[in-house]
């Protein structure tokens, strides 16, 4: 990977750019990015990144692609920053606060965000990497195990069955 990394960024790629809320990007390590990162570094790339969680883990989130640029070396653009679970709406100081720290040690962080209050992702993608592993038939199989846990079972079936209206 690190070698296609290197041909994009000698053939114009202005950077690297992952999706890790989406598969197969969620199965990405940190490490394994960082690595990546740093080739596109070497050339004055960026890192662009939909970050890994945008609900309950946000901050976490923010941190690792904040890690990424700093351990790598290079600007961090962040895709639509915001916060999508409502449990931590009114959040954005910690959030915002992220990034302006980041800021004042020095690394150059940007984010983005859309202006209206739709997604046209796939419902899909809220949830979690172990229940995705395998792709979609996989993710249905655990969802019919009785070993499953109930309440995680019950809550994706809702998700899944949201996708198909």
């Amino acid at each position: 990977m690190e070698a296609l990394v290197e041909r994009g960024m000698q053939e114009g790629a202005v950077g690297l750019s992952t999706g890790l809320i989406y598969t197969p990007g969620t199965f990405a390590k940190t490490d394994e990015i960082i690595g990546l990162a740093r080739v596109a570094a070497r050339y004055g790339g960026l890192y662009a990144t939909h970050m890994r969680n945008e609900g309950e883990k946000v901050a976490d989130a923010i941190r690792e692609s904040i890690q990424i640029g700093e351990q790598a070396g290079l600007p961090v653009e962040i895709s639509h920053f915001k916060i999508s679970s409502k449990k931590l709406w009114g959040q954005s100081p910690m959030t915002l606060g992220l990034v302006r720290d980041a800021r004042a040690r020095g690394l150059t962080v940007t984010v983005d965000q859309y202006a209206y209050t739709a997604s046209s992702t796939s419902l899909e993608s809220r949830l979690p990497s172990w229940l995705r592993a395998g792709g979609l038939e996989e993710a249905k199989k655990r969802l019919a195990d009785q070993t499953t846990p109930r309440k995680s079972r019950y809550r994706h079936e809702r998700l899944l069955e949201a996708e198909r209206v």
